[in-house]
C-alpha cells in the first residue's frame, strides 16, 4: 500500500507539474480530467469543469469556431495535431493566443479513445514576436524574462541568441553558448536525431520533441523542445527542463515494477483506477479469469461488462456513494470468467482525494470468495428450507436463550408483536416487546421449563397486543437444546385462539337459540341421514307421533309405523326395498312437499303435510330435514265438504231433471194457449160476441189446466 501511494503521488505530480494546461476529453468531448495548471490559468474550479461539454466551459467561452474545426474535423482525420493556433477573448483571462496540441489516445484494445488536449499560452510569445518586429531591444526584454529557455539558431545550427534562463539551465555563459552549435549540446549518440529535428523545422516550419541536452558539467538534462521557423530564416526554439519529471517517472516505473512483483505473489488481486480513466491490475488477474496475458479489461467500462446483471446496479451505486459521500466501499458480487463461469469476488477499496476533497484515484483489493459462497449457499439453502417451513405453518414460533432474550421467531410471531422483520426482535425480552403485564407470567413458565427440562403443552395464556387488545393464546413450550443435549433456552409455539373462542361462544349462543327455535316450533321437525336413521327430532314431533326422543333418535324411521303395514312397503325397515329411500336420497329425488295419511305405530291414522329439504351439517355430510304439520282435522273437514258437495251435486241433478220434465210437459199446453190468443187477436173485428164468449171460456179452461 505504501508503494501504491507513492505511485499515485508520483502520477499526480507528473500530471500537475506540467506547466501547460491539460485536458482529457472523452469521445463526446466532455472533460474527464484537468490538471492544476488548467484550473489556475483559466480560473475555473473542478466542479465547473469535470463532466462538462468543452464548448460549454466557462459560460460557453469555449464555443470557438477554430476549436470546433480542430476537434471535429482535423483531429478525427489525423489522430494528432500539433501547434494549432487559436486566438480568443476569454471573459476571465482576456484576449489570449493559444497553441493547441491534440492527441487521440487508445485506452485499451477495442475501447473508446480519449483526447489529450494541451494548451500553450503563446500570447506572450506572439507579443514578443510582434515586439521583435518593432524592435530588437523590446524583443530581448521580453524573452530575457521568460520562464522558458529561449534560443535562436541560424541556418547552420549555430546559436545566435540565448536568454538568461537557458544560461542557467545549461551552465554555459552567453559568450560560450554563442560559440556552440546544436550538435555540441546533443549526446553523441543522438546528434543525427537532433540534426533531423533542425531540418524538419526548416521544412515544416515548427517541431515539438522531447530531447536530452548535455550541460557544461557533462550531466544530461531532459527537456521539452518547441521550434519554429522565423520569417528571416532563423529558427526560434524554447526548452523546458523536465529532468525532475523524468526522474519521477523513472522512480514511478521502478516502484510500479516492485509493486507489481509483490502483488503477483499475493492470492488477492490489487487494482488501481484513475477515476474515469484506465484500470490497472496487480496480480494474476488474467490467469484467474481465464484470459491470455493482458486480456482482462483494463477500463472501468470493460470491468463493468463482466459483472453479473443482477449485481451491476448495486455495485455501481456503492462505488458512486463511496466517491461522492465517502461511504465505505466493501462489496461482494459475481463476475464472469472468459469461459462463462461465474465467480464471487469480495472487493474493498478507498479513493485518494486532492486538497479540495475530489477523488482522483481509487486503490483496492479483490479476493475470490467463490468457495466460501458455495458453502454459504448450501448452508443458506438448508436454512431457507427450515425458515420456509416455520414461516409457512399457521403457528407462531419463537425461541429464547437462558436469559429469556429472544433468539428468533417466524414471520407470524413478529407480525403479532408489531414488527415487520423477525430479526428486529433478536435480543429483546418480553418487557421490551411491550407485554409487561404478562412478562412475569411468561418468565416463570419459561424458567421452570429450562430448570426442569419438562415441556408444557396446550396451555391457554392471555396476552395484550401492542394495540391494547386482549387476546387468548394456546401455547406449547419445550426445552431448547444444543447439539450435545444441553438446555440453552426455550422453544415455544402458540396459536391465536381468540377468534376460535369467540366462535365457540357464538356457536354456543347459536345452539341455544337453535334449541329454542327447534323445540319451540309448533311443527314437528325430524332430521334423517341417507340410511333413514333418525338423527334429531324436536318436542313437537315427539308429541305428534307419541314417542320419546330415546325411542326415535338413532332408530330407523320405520319405528313410526304400525306393524301391520304391508310387508312390501318401502317403509318397512326389514324389507330390502328400504334401499329405495337411500337411492332417492342420494339422487335428490325426495319429494320436496307432499300430504299423506300415515298409519302410526299406536294404530292412529294421522294426516301430515310434510316439507323436505336437504341440508349440510358438520363434516360436509348431507341430511334430510322434514317438517311435519298435522292436517288431520283439515282433512276431515275437507272430507265433510266433499260429501256435502257430492249431495249438492245429486240434488242439483234432480232439480235439473225435474225442470226438464216440467219444461217438456208445459210446452204443448202453452203452444195451444198461445195459438188461441193469437187467433183472437187476429180476428177481433170479425168475430161475434158469442164467439168471443166461447173463446174466453176456452182460454179460462186452458189457463186452469196450465
Amino acid at each position: 500500500m505504501e508503494s501504491t501511494n507513492e505511485i499515485n503521488e508520483f502520477t499526480e505530480n507528473i500530471f500537475n507539474t506540467v506547466r501547460e494546461p491539460l485536458l482529457v476529453l472523452d469521445k463526446d468531448l466532455r472533460v474527464l480530467k484537468a490538471n492544476s495548471s488548467f484550473y489556475s490559468f483559466f480560473r475555473v474550479s473542478p466542479d465547473q469543469t469535470i463532466g462538462t461539454y468543452i464548448y460549454e466551459l466557462g459560460n460557453r467561452q469555449w464555443d470557438i469556431p477554430k476549436l470546433k474545426e480542430l476537434l471535429e474535423k482535423i483531429l478525427p482525420e489525423k489522430t494528432t495535431f500539433d501547434d494549432y493556433e487559436v486566438e480568443h477573448d476569454f471573459k476571465d483571462i482576456g484576449d489570449r493566443i493559444l497553441l493547441l496540441n491534440a492527441r487521440q489516445i487508445e485506452r485499451a484494445p477495442g475501447k473508446e479513445k480519449i483526447i489529450l488536449l494541451a494548451f500553450e499560452d503563446i500570447t506572450g510569445r506572439r507579443s514578443s514576436e510582434k515586439k521583435l518586429r518593432v524592435g530588437e531591444e523590446e524583443f530581448r526584454e521580453i524573452i530575457e524574462h521568460s520562464a522558458d529557455s529561449i534560443f535562436i539558431v541560424d541556418n547552420q545550427g549555430r546559436y545566435v541568441y540565448i536568454n538568461t534562463e537557458a544560461v542557467q539551465m545549461l551552465g554555459y555563459s552567453k559568450e560560450e553558448m554563442l560559440q556552440l552549435t546544436i550538435a555540441d549540446l546533443a549526446p553523441k549518440n543522438r546528434v543525427g536525431e537532433y540534426l533531423e529535428i533542425f531540418q524538419q523545422t526548416v521544412q515544416e516550419g515548427s517541431f515539438f520533441a522531447e530531447i536530452q541536452l548535455v550541460k557544461k558539467d557533462g550531466n544530461l538534462l531532459s527537456a521539452d523542445l518547441n521550434t519554429a521557423l522565423m520569417p528571416n530564416g532563423l529558427i526560434y526554439g524554447s526548452c523546458r527542463d523536465i529532468t525532475e519529471r523524468k526522474q519521477i517517472e523513472s522512480a514511478l516505473k521502478t516502484n510500479e515494477e516492485r509493486f507489481r512483483t509483490a502483488a503477483e505473489s499475493l492470492s488477492d488481486v490489487i487494482y488501481s483506477w484513475d477515476i474515469k480513466q484506465k484500470l490497472d491490475w496487480y496480480g494474476d488477474i488474467d490467469g484467474i479469469m481465464g484470459y491470455t496475458p493482458g486480456g482482462y479489461p483494463r477500463t472501468i467500462e470493460g470491468w463493468a461488462m463482466t459483472i453479473h446483471p443482477d449485481d451491476k446496479d448495486r455495485i455501481m451505486e456503492a462505488l458512486e456513494d463511496h466517491l461522492k459521500v465517502k461511504t465505505p466501499y466493501s462489496v461482494e458480487y459475481r463476475v464472469r470468467k472468459k469461459d462463462g463461469e461465474w465467480r464471487w469476488w469480495s472487493a474493498r477499496g478507498s479513493a485518494l482525494r486532492d486538497e479540495q476533497g475530489k477523488p482522483y484515484k481509487m486503490i483496492g483489493s479483490i479476493t475470490d470468495i467463490s468457495e466460501r459462497k458455495k458453502a454459504e449457499e448450501s448452508l443458506s439453502e438448508s436454512y431457507q428450507i427450515i425458515e420456509g417451513i416455520i414461516n409457512s405453518i399457521p403457528v407462531r414460533v419463537f425461541w429464547k436463550d437462558r436469559d429469556l432474550n429472544y433468539l428468533g421467531c417466524n414471520k407470524l410471531f413478529a407480525q403479532d408483536a408489531g414488527f415487520t422483520n423477525p430479526k428486529e426482535i433478536i435480543g429483546k425480552d418480553d418487557y421490551q416487546m411491550g407485554w409487561s403485564e404478562q412478562a412475569e407470567l411468561y418468565g416463570d413458565d419459561d424458567r421452570k421449563i429450562i430448570e426442569s427440562g419438562e415441556s408444557k403443552l396446550n396451555i391457554e395464556e392471555p396476552q395484550t397486543t401492542p394495540e391494547g387488545n386482549d387476546i387468548s393464546l394456546l401455547t406449547s413450550k419445550i426445552p431448547l437444546r444444543n447439539s450435545v443435549g444441553e438446555i440453552i433456552g426455550v422453544l415455544g409455539t402458540y396459536i391465536d385462539i381468540t377468534e376460535r373462542k369467540h366462535a365457540e361462544e357464538e356457536i354456543q349462543k347459536s345452539n341455544e337459540q337453535f334449541k329454542m327455535v327447534w323445540n319451540g316450533s309448533i311443527d314437528g321437525m325430524r332430521i334423517m341421514d341417507e340410511n333413514g336413521t333418525i338423527i334429531l327430532v324436536n318436542d313437537a314431533f315427539c308429541n305428534m307421533v307419541g314417542l320419546t326422543r330415546n325411542q326415535l333418535e338413532g332408530h330407523h324411521f320405520s319405528v313410526l309405523f304400525h306393524k301391520s303395514m304391508d310387508e312390501t312397503s318401502d317403509l318397512n325397515e326389514k324389507n330390502p326395498k328400504t334401499e329405495i329411500y337411500k337411492l332417492r336420497f342420494l339422487e335428490n329425488k325426495i319429494e320436496p312437499k307432499f300430504e299423506r295419511e300415515l298409519y302410526l305405530w299406536d294404530g292412529r291414522k294421522v294426516w301430515f303435510e310434510v316439507t323436505n329439504a336437504y341440508m349440510e351439517i358438520a363434516g360436509g355430510k348431507s341430511v334430510l330435514l322434514s317438517i311435519f304439520r298435522d292436517i288431520t282435522e283439515r282433512k276431515q273437514a275437507e272430507l265433510i265438504i266433499q260429501q256435502q258437495n257430492n249431495r249438492l251435486k245429486e240434488l242439483n241433478a234432480s232439480k235439473d231433471k225435474f225442470f226438464s220434465i216440467i219444461a217438456h210437459d208445459l210446452k204443448s199446453p202453452f203452444n195451444g194457449f198461445l195459438s188461441l190468443t193469437a187467433l183472437m187477436a187476429d180476428t177481433t173485428e170479425k168475430i161475434s160476441l158469442d164467439e168471443f164468449a166461447e173463446y174466453s171460456k176456452m182460454l179460462n179452461k186452458a189457463a186452469r189446466n196450465i
